[in-house]
């Protein structure tokens, strides 16, 4: 037969099982996903961790007849299927066959010369935290007398001082209750290494499922504990002494970094800082002690915080905290879209936690120069120029537009020149809206076995399928996995 001189069909049997089908991918430098029907839905089976240029889509039938045998079957349009199957229609309906977690804002607002005064006001900001690794560094960290506890049925985690001279990590059984999951849905506490439903590939997920034998650090637990999240079970305790041992020798690099007086001196006391912390840090997330209160009375009120001896500040922000809506997360920094009259008078009434130095000297909000380079405050990214939109297709892949200012442009894997001359701002809203993939040849330098080589690749280089959470039909908005109103 034809397919015998095309296909590489080694060690592989037929009928084919669904395991066999990876094999076949590798052989044959294809990506195959299998899908099936049952009660009328179209279900993933199993979805390719690795999507090519050459990819097919079939339909697994089981064989009535016989048990663990089936039969594929190529799905020409699968969008078409869907839209037969569930709505008994011949047109063709979009549909993703990985999730995408795509998110996309347009503002308004009177810094804008397309501002338009009959829409709601709102802003794009982009904050980005002062030397967080080094803000890290300076908190209380192990260095002696590590233990296990022997008695943890009974351990209060909630009567661990912040900066006790004995620190704590748990294992632990965390329970997500429901009530909390829209209001945790943007940034769900307890990020795990798992994976995404009907995947292979191990990714990092921020999921709202409860979490089992969940190692945390005692002041993360705490957090986690005042935010709802319970805890079930406590399987095991290290305990260990701990102080600020690194704290001065990061303040010596920040001092140094202030005075620098060009970009290698600033890079080069940053990165003295920061290779000391992927070398000794397990955890790179980091949390401030902070109690969210919607009353001022009562036991648990805001007054009777205010009066605890460990009290140090307040803000208030809770009133307008459902205008606030976050875009897209990286490891220091956030982008938010935030729907308020004036975020730079928003910042203002809370100057203390924002570096605010590398604003211009006369800018038009006013805004005061000051908190230059503190480790662990806020710094406006594009320092008072009106981000204007933002189109996010997944991790590391996504684009802002800057009045005044070039759009930035990420697309992980594709070369930076490849990125500026060939890919625009509305590539990246195409590939969204119509969900496509959009393909870029580029050249780079190999070594195999010390022989070097030159490479012409084609690589996805925008993409909108995306698995680390489920994107909710016909809009832009995603959810974390575990989030109740997900179909299971």
């Amino acid at each position: 037969p034809h397919y015998t001189a095309v296909l590489n069909l080694a060690g592989i049997e037929f009928p084919m099982i669904l395991k066999d089908i990876q094999k076949f991918e590798q052989l044959n430098a294809v990506s195959i996903n299998v899908y099936s029907n049952e009660n009328k839905q179209v279900l993933p089976v199993r979805l390719t961790s690795d999507k090519k240029e050459k990819h097919i889509n079939v339909l697994y039938l089981q064989d009535p007849r016989k048990d663990g045998v089936g039969h594929f079957a190529r799905i020409k349009n699968l969008s078409r299927l869907v839209s037969s199957q569930l709505s008994k229609k011949e047109h063709k309906k979009c549909f993703c066959d990985r999730q995408c977690s795509g998110r996309y804002a347009q503002v308004n607002n009177k810094y804008m010369r397309s501002y338009d005064s009959s829409k709601p006001l709102s802003y794009l900001m982009y904050y980005d935290v002062n030397n967080l690794y080094g803000w890290a560094m300076c908190q209380p960290l192990p260095y002696a007398e590590f233990q296990w506890v022997k008695d943890v049925a009974n351990f209060d985690v909630s009567a661990i001082a912040l900066d006790s001279p004995i620190g704590y990590i748990f294992e632990v059984d965390l329970e997500y209750p429901q009530h909390l999951h829209d209001i945790h849905a943007d940034l769900p506490f307890c990020p795990t290494r798992d994976k995404p439903p009907g995947k292979c590939e191990d990714k990092l997920l921020a999921t709202l499922y409860n979490k089992q034998r969940y190692v945390i650090h005692y002041r993360n637990l705490q957090q986690c504990t005042r935010h709802g999240l319970r805890v079930t079970k406590i399987h095991r305790v290290l305990q260990f002494a701990q102080s600020p041992w690194l704290r001065e020798y990061i303040q010596l690099n920040t001092n140094f970094r202030i005075r620098a007086k060009n970009d290698f001196e600033k890079n080069l006391y940053k990165l003295m800082n920061n290779a000391v912390f992927r070398k000794t840090m397990e955890n790179v997330r980091n949390h401030v002690d902070v109690k969210l209160l919607t009353k001022w009375d009562g036991r648990y009120g805001a007054e009777a915080m205010i009066a605890k001896p460990n009290f140090h500040s307040r803000s208030i922000f809770a009133e307008n905290l459902n205008k606030c809506k976050i875009m897209y997360t990286d490891t220091d920094s956030l982008i938010y879209h935030i729907e308020c009259e004036n975020i730079y008078e928003t910042i203002k009434c809370d100057f203390a936690r924002f570096d605010t130095s590398d604003y211009p000297a006369d800018n038009a909000y006013c805004m005061s120069l000051a908190n230059t380079k503190v480790p662990g405050l806020m710094k406006d990214e594009y320092n008072g120029m009106i981000t204007t939109e933002f189109v996010g297709l997944r991790a590391k892949m996504y684009t802002v537009r800057v009045d005044g200012k070039k759009d930035t442009k990420k697309a992980k894997g594709v070369k930076n020149n490849i990125v500026a001359r060939t890919i625009t701002f509305d590539d990246y809203t195409r590939c969204l809206n119509e969900e496509i993939e959009m393909t870029r040849r580029q050249s780079c330098i190999q070594s195999k076995l010390h022989e070097v080589y030159t490479i012409s690749e084609s690589k996805i280089a925008l993409s909108p399928y995306d698995d680390k959470r489920y994107v909710v039909p016909n809009t832009t908005e995603t959810l974390p996995w575990g989030h109740w109103p997900i179909p299971l």
